[in-house]
């Protein structure tokens, strides 16, 4: 299955890259590189880009025929949620409801937004949800995306849909 992970370059997501190539899935990694780094993904499909821009999005959606979204692309510094929230708010919540539009007029119906690695290896099971954690960055911004999630997402499914080789 191609795999678009936005957010791929960061620590989980290049992790995310690794795992989805191994079960035998084509990943193309979307990162702006605010905080991943481009050497991370090795010689994966990458893309530099920036989920503010819609258009951009989904036309990247379009042209690379992903199947699957899988979102590591959430901003996880304490000192920014305190410093500027609004601007980790925009990021995590604005920037995924603006994925989400981008993925259902590209047609495109699985999504996965796990940001932990024990959620991760649930979501290449299939059986991924969003996670309870209630830290600023996990349980706020989840709070925020949740509902947001089952109101705008439509027909989209908050399951990968990625199933690892063998499972």
């Amino acid at each position: 299955m191609k795999v678009l992970v936005v957010g791929g370059a960061g620590y989980v997501g290049s992790h995310a890259v690794m795992e989805l190539r191994r079960a035998g899935h084509e990943p193309v990694v979307v990162d702006n590189l605010a905080e991943g780094h481009a050497k991370s993904v090795g010689d994966c499909p990458f893309i530099e880009a920036d989920l503010a821009d819609e258009a951009r999005i989904l036309d990247i959606l379009k042209e690379t025929g992903a199947e699957a979204v899988m979102h590591f692309a959430a901003s996880a510094y304490v000192g920014v949620s305190v410093e500027r929230p609004e601007d980790y708010y925009f990021n995590n919540v604005v920037n995924t409801l603006q994925l989400l539009r981008a993925m259902r007029a590209a047609g495109v119906d699985r999504f996965d937004a796990t940001n932990h690695w024990d959620d991760f290896t649930g979501a290449l099971r299939g059986l991924s949800r969003l996670n309870d954690c209630w830290s600023l960055y996990g349980g706020v911004s989840q709070a925020f995306r949740a509902p947001n999630l089952n109101d705008l997402s439509g027909n989209l499914t908050t399951r990968s849909g990625v199933a690892a080789a063998g499972s």
